[in-house]
């Protein structure tokens, strides 16, 4: 099998980016990519889960960037829609496709207990048995020193 960057994406700015990374990661290490878009069933107010609602309407768009992208940097990439809680199956998909790193979108969520990091990100981040890298978005901080 070869070595995989799996990447959790959705309809986003800051999954983009993430994707860009993870792409720009694989061709570097000579990995492949596999992407994942995981689509949450809501919770009632009770906090049932309800049966998933994939909304399809943007999948196929996604999946058409990341698959240019892709081609461009001459990095093999499989995609794949789940239904399920996101942490869940992100982890799951570590061992499956053989992933030797995960890479995330940060997010800027009011009142998160850590700037940019979802709570998905953080179970990610700390259940993860691969090195996980969080991707700012292109409008939020780029590295080098003092950032």
């Amino acid at each position: 099998m070869t070595p995989t960057v799996l990447i959790a994406v959705h309809d986003s700015a800051a999954a983009f980016a993430a994707a860009e990374a993870a792409i720009e990661l694989a061709a570097r290490l000579g990995d492949s990519v596999h992407a994942v878009m995981v689509h949450e069933p809501p919770a009632e107010p009770s906090g049932a889960a309800l049966p998933a609602q994939v909304p399809r309407s943007r999948v196929g768009p996604v999946f058409a960037h990341l698959s240019a992208l892709a081609e461009r940097a001459a990095v093999p990439l499989t995609t794949e829609e789940a239904n399920g809680a996101v942490t869940r199956v992100v982890l799951d998909r570590i061992e499956a496709v053989g992933a030797e790193f995960v890479v995330v979108a940060a997010a800027d969520r009011p009142g998160s207990a850590i700037p940019h990091l979802g709570s998905h990100t953080l179970r990610i981040l700390e259940f993860s048995p691969v090195p996980v890298l969080v991707v700012p978005s292109g409008g939020e901080h780029h590295g080098g020193a003092g950032t």
